[in-house]
């Protein structure tokens, strides 16, 4: 079909009358073919906003421009065209890019509706984007999200005039089950899921009583850990008292071992001062002549008579004598 009605244009355009037309259907595309001088350019760059579902385009040229020759082949494509928007299902379009180019995303509008994509058909999408926009918005990517998601495209120059018609119309897009609207990086609309708000609440208490929960473990957890930093605090102190106390008992050997020579030093002493003194003692006895033999030899008179007086005194007969 592309192909045939392509032919056909290539014939049958006036490059002014067709620059013409673009600019007031697109001024992007407007802008593209803004430097073209021949049919053929201009073709491939309005054959570029066009895919195998989209063929708005295309179609717009041929009948704005009256091309007659080319009309069956575009009325064919599109009655062929419906049949497989109501015979496709939904499930087997996700992940599927619909558009040949790929736009910004300040140029794209995002459904989110609340459906199981094997329900429905791609021609529900449709309708729907037909009601709310007319021929503004072109699908450009279905893909899974809970539920549906669906991304559109638009000129950014209509941004203003798809924001109200979204807003106009955001009453129909809720009766069909929308759950949220962006355009851009805009979220125009979300809906508050009641079941979403009380599993909300019963993740906040599970979180709060997991914190609790959490906070106790912690505070078990530390406890202990004091526990065995005061253990090991513990043996630190009594390891560095030990590490102390070993050089007092080194001194201590020291001193121990001096005491036992000095002593050793005195027994050797003594035993020399005894001997000495027994020495000297016999050589006294041995000199009659000396003073100290003399004294000595006095003094064991005087205790011979003083053993007589006693002996004398334990007599019967005994009488002390009285001076007159």
């Amino acid at each position: 079909m592309f192909y045939n009605v392509c032919k056909i244009l290539r014939r049958k355009l006036d490059v002014d009358d067709i620059k013409e037309f673009l600019s007031y259907y697109s001024t992007s595309l407007s802008r593209k073919i803004e430097n073209c001088t021949d049919i053929s350019s201009i073709i491939r760059h309005f054959k570029d906003e066009c895919s195998l579902t989209d063929i708005a385009l295309l179609h717009s040229v041929v009948e704005k421009m009256e091309i007659t020759e080319a009309k069956e082949h575009i009325e064919t494509y599109r009655t062929e065209l419906k049949e497989f928007y109501k015979s496709i299902s939904v499930s087997l379009c996700l992940e599927k890019r619909f558009g040949s180019v790929s736009h910004l995303q300040c140029e794209t509008v995002t459904f989110i509706f609340d459906w199981k994509p094997e329900e429905h058909v791609l021609q529900d999408i449709k309708d729907i984007l037909s009601k709310v926009s007319g021929k503004l918005l072109k699908i450009q990517f279905i893909e899974p999200h809970k539920s549906i998601c669906v991304t559109c495209s638009f000129p950014f120059s209509d941004v203003g005039f798809t924001v109200l018609r979204m807003i106009e119309n955001i009453h129909i897009l809720m009766g069909q089950g929308l759950k949220e609207l962006t355009i851009g990086n805009l979220t125009l609309w979300r809906r508050k899921d009641v079941r979403e708000e009380e599993l909300k609440e019963k993740v906040q208490g599970l979180l709060q009583s997991t914190e609790v929960i959490s906070y106790i473990i912690l505070e078990e957890a530390e406890y202990k850990l004091r526990d065995a930093i005061s253990s090991k605090e513990k043996e630190v102190v009594a390891l560095q008292q030990l590490l102390q106390e070993e050089p007092l008992y080194e001194e201590l050997t020291v001193l121990r071992s001096q005491f036992n020579e000095i002593q050793k030093e005195n027994e050797e002493s003594s035993n020399k001062l005894s001997k000495m003194k027994n020495e000297y003692l016999r050589s006294l006895s041995s000199n009659t002549d000396s003073a100290a033999s003399k004294v000595r030899r006095g003094m064991s008179f005087e205790i011979d008579d003083c053993k007589c007086h006693l002996k004398a005194m334990t007599r019967p007969d005994y009488q002390p004598l009285v001076d007159d």
